[in-house]
């Protein structure tokens, strides 16, 4: 899980690089508060495929324990191995 926050400018790059070394899929945080951008500008290829999972924390404070706890719980029968960054 990636949080990200105002990253348009390099999410395409990162998300391509991790998906070259193998990651299965990516799950990115989105904490952007409203006008801060929105990743299917940029990466809705990725969306649209299911590579790219996009859990919506917009405009919220203080997110990253929960939105780790709620990744962890949602996706741990998914998964083998889950990253954070």
């Amino acid at each position: 899980m990636l949080h990200c926050k105002m990253g348009n400018r390099y999410i395409r790059e990162w998300v391509e690089y991790n998906k070259t070394i193998g990651f299965d899929n990516i799950v990115i945080c989105d904490n952007n508060r409203d006008g801060e951008g929105n990743f299917h500008d940029v990466i809705d290829d990725y969306i649209n495929s299911g590579y790219v999972i996009i859990e919506d924390y917009r405009n919220l404070q203080v997110i990253q324990n929960i939105s780790y706890a709620e990744c962890y719980a949602k996706y741990r029968g998914v998964y083998d191995w889950i990253a954070f960054f």
